[in-house]
């Protein structure tokens, strides 16, 4: 990647820099003077080009985090392109020996009424994450093209009433900044449309996003003004700690 190749020449050429500064104070610490004065000036001189060498460093990595995030941006597309054929399935009971491809298909034509969906609609499918006993794993079911994964998405309320619930496969930076944004602006208010995050903002607009960097922005600008429903909403020093109460001894001697 040529972002990945700009930031290692930038590395590069600024390891050299600050080996080169540092090289210049060692040298200038280990000066000897021959009076009080001569002391007095060379500490000053030496606190002078630490400060400027300890402005260098700060903007040294504040110039390299700029680069890291770009490139992380760079990969969170691409990952997020190779994730649009995809669904996030929840809510399908786990069995020791299943078919998911078939399994999912099935569900798809009796939920959602989609007898055009068939088994070659789906190239693959897969449960996300290892196996906790009592616990049931989500199925990433990656379709073989776009239309058929736009037709089920389209249809996804149907599953309204059931266990069953059908999200967008999300990168990770995308689903935080998704569950931030609905802990913030409430269920209701926030959804996702081909891997971005929409919100609906106080001002009857929708904004649209795709990391925590952009949330916090908006966030900033719509800071919560009431609770949101769900959430609890209360000040630590509110909640109420249970009572430890002593149970009653019995008197082992009555009769």
């Amino acid at each position: 990647m040529a972002n990945v190749a700009a930031v290692l020449e930038t590395q590069k050429s600024l390891e050299t820099m600050l080996m080169r500064r540092m090289t210049d104070l060692e040298a200038q610490l280990h000066t000897k003077t021959t009076s009080p004065k001569e002391d007095k000036d060379k500490l000053t001189l030496f606190q002078e080009e630490f400060n400027s060498f300890k402005v260098l460093v700060i903007s040294i990595f504040k110039l390299l985090r700029q680069q890291i995030s770009e490139i992380l941006k760079a990969v969170d597309t691409m990952e997020t392109r190779q994730r649009q054929k995809c669904l996030l399935f929840s809510g399908v009971p786990e069995k020791s020996e299943e078919n998911l491809s078939v399994t999912v298909v099935t569900l798809f034509q009796r939920h959602l009424g989609l007898t055009d969906v068939s088994n070659n609609c789906v190239k693959t499918s897969y449960r996300l994450g290892r196996f906790i006993e009592g616990r049931t794993r989500p199925i990433v079911v990656q379709f073989s093209n776009i239309t058929s994964r736009s037709l089920v998405w389209k249809n996804k309320t149907k599953f309204k009433g059931s266990s069953l619930v059908l999200h967008e496969f999300l990168t990770k930076e995308r689903q935080a900044a998704f569950k931030t944004a609905r802990d913030h602006f409430g269920v209701n208010k926030v959804w996702t449309s081909n891997g971005t995050v929409c919100i609906s903002t106080p001002d009857n607009s929708v904004v649209r996003l795709i990391s925590l960097d952009e949330l916090n922005k908006v966030i900033t600008k719509f800071p919560r003004t009431s609770p949101v429903a769900g959430a609890l909403d209360v000040e630590p020093s509110q909640i109420l700690k249970p009572v430890q109460t002593r149970a009653k001894r019995v008197n082992k001697n009555v009769k």
